[in-house]
């Protein structure tokens, strides 16, 4: 016959052992996303900023001309020109950053291309107002040059007005 004082023992010492052993599974722990831990990042919430970085929209926005490293470059949405600039290396010595609306805001699929100097030289800045002395030329005596101070004349379109006008 089994003696029940022995089973019940070794029943409560069973449990007693699986209860301090915990099973063989180790205990979870939860940081909520705004806990530290001794100053430093708890893996729960560097999992969750993780997750949270790489559920932020991005956009694909390609840039050429005048920057260091020409290319397309993945941003987040919203972000603006300056910022693509800076990933993109920075403007070349032979740059013409006025020609580029720094703060626009980016979209997906957008191209943004910096002219060269030289490639601007003689032609209005976009968006600007002229002062009255540009406002005064003649275009039926003025020269090429005084023409092309004009907003939209530009050496062709100068060399046209006067070609014109000595024809008629």
């Amino acid at each position: 016959m089994v003696n029940k004082g022995f089973f019940a023992k070794y029943a409560v010492l069973l449990l007693g052992m699986l209860l301090l052993a915990g099973c063989g599974r180790e205990p979870e722990l939860v940081f909520s996303a705004a806990e530290e831990v001794s100053g430093e990042v708890s893996g729960a919430e560097s999992a969750d900023t993780e997750f949270q970085e790489l559920s932020d929209p991005v956009i694909c926005v390609y840039i050429c001309g005048e920057v260091a490293n020409p290319g397309v470059y993945t941003l987040r949405e919203g972000a603006r020109v300056y910022e693509l600039i800076d990933a993109a290396g920075g403007l070349t010595e032979d740059a013409d950053g006025r020609y580029i609306n720094q703060a626009a805001v980016l979209s997906d699929g957008q191209q943004v291309t910096v002219p060269a100097a030289a490639e601007t030289a003689g032609s209005a800045l976009p968006g600007l107002t002229y002062t009255e002395e540009a406002a005064k030329i003649n275009i039926n005596t003025a020269d090429e040059a005084a023409l092309m101070t004009l907003p939209g004349i530009g050496k062709a379109r100068a060399a046209a007005v006067i070609e014109y006008r000595t024809q008629h």
